[in-house]
């Protein structure tokens, strides 16, 4: 259909400059490895991409703990090229650490 050639262009298109590799996991609704996270990592080790619809836990290190009052979570979830979910890290001794929100990183 209309899409699947709009697509082939654009790979077709990008293919020989140095974005050609992100653009086409955009385009093909994978992630790249999910991103890092303060005073937190990823319970598995990271792969170079992921499908639409997997996802990632993380843990906290030493000293953290997860926040898991909405809207946070323990995981990441790639969507159509973008990891989406939110992530914060509580200190045991702090009220808490600022989180980061990745609802709009764009691979």
């Amino acid at each position: 259909g209309y899409r699947e050639m709009a697509e082939e262009a654009i790979w077709l298109k990008l293919r020989f400059t140095n974005a050609t590799f992100f653009l086409v996991m955009t385009v093909s609704g994978k992630c790249g490895p999910p991103p890092d996270v303060n005073d937190a990592d990823t319970i598995e080790l990271k792969k170079d991409e992921y499908n639409t619809g997997e996802r990632v836990e993380y843990s906290c290190f030493n000293k953290y703990t997860l926040d898991l009052r909405p809207p946070f979570s323990r995981y990441l979830t790639c969507e159509q090229g973008e990891w989406r979910g939110n992530i914060r890290c509580l200190s045991k001794y702090e009220h808490a650490s600022p989180y980061i929100s990745y609802k709009h990183i764009m691979m």
